[in-house]
C-alpha cells in the first residue's frame, strides 16, 4: 500500500553519494584501523547499566558513515555518546561526546554540512563536523518521546526515514518507522 510516499521502490532511497556493488561481486574485507587505546573506555554508563544488567563495557563502533566531501569516515561510540572520525590515513578525532548513546549515523547529502544521528536516547540530533554543534531536531512524537531511535536514511529529495524501535522484539511488537520533514537546501 501506497501512502502517498514518493518516490518508491529503490530509487526513493539512492542518495547522490551512493554506491552500488554489482550482484555476487565478493566483497574482501580486510581490518583497516582499530578503536586507539587511548579512545578506549571500559567501565560502566548509563547504556551499560540498562542494557548490560551493570556489567562493565569496552567502546561500541556503531553506525559507520564515509563523507567524501570531507574525506572522512564517522562511527559511533554507543554507550560513551562519542562521535569519531577517521582519516585516510586510519588517525582518530573525537569529533563529539555529549549526555547519549548514538547509533544510526547518516550525511546531510541536501545540504552537504551536516551529519544527522539517531541516538537511542536523545532522538534525531544534527551535528555539525566542522563546528562541532550538536542539537536535538527531533525527539517526540505527538507529544511523547521516542522510544530510541536507531538507524536512519535521506532519500534523494531529502525525505528522512528512521525506525525508533525501542527496546521492542517479539514481546513488544511496537517498534516504528518514521518519516520525517523535508531537509532543503538553505
Amino acid at each position: 500500500m501506497n501512502r502517498g510516499l514518493k518516490p518508491s521502490g529503490a530509487d526513493a532511497l539512492r542518495s547522490p553519494e551512493s554506491r552500488h556493488i554489482k550482484q555476487g561481486t565478493p566483497i574482501l574485507a580486510v581490518e583497516w584501523t582499530s578503536l586507539p587505546q587511548n579512545f578506549r573506555r571500559i567501565g560502566l554508563s548509563e547504556h551499560s547499566i540498562i542494557q548490560k544488567r551493570g556489567k562493565p563495557l569496552d567502546s561500541l563502533l556503531e553506525g559507520p558513515i564515509y563523507v567524501s566531501t570531507l574525506d572522512l569516515l564517522f562511527v559511533t561510540d554507543i554507550p560513551y555518546g562519542r562521535i569519531c572520525s577517521i582519516d585516510s590515513n586510519a588517525n582518530w578525532t573525537l569529533v563529539t561526546e555529549y549526555d547519549g548513546e548514538p547509533n544510526g549515523l547518516v550525511w546531510n547529502h541536501i545540504t552537504k554540512n551536516i551529519i544527522i544521528i539517531a541516538d537511542f536516547k536523545q532522538g534525531i540530533l544534527e551535528l555539525d563536523p566542522t563546528s562541532r554543534e550538536l542539537q536535538i531536531i527531533a525527539s517526540r512524537y505527538q507529544g511523547e518521546r521516542l522510544k530510541r531511535p536507531n538507524d536512519l536514511v535521506i532519500t534523494a529529495d531529502g525525505v528522512i526515514y528512521f525506525t525508533d524501535q525501542g527496546m521492542t522484539g517479539l514481546q513488544d511488537p511496537t517498534g516504528r518507522v518514521f518519516r520525517g520533514g523535508f531537509i532543503r537546501r538553505t
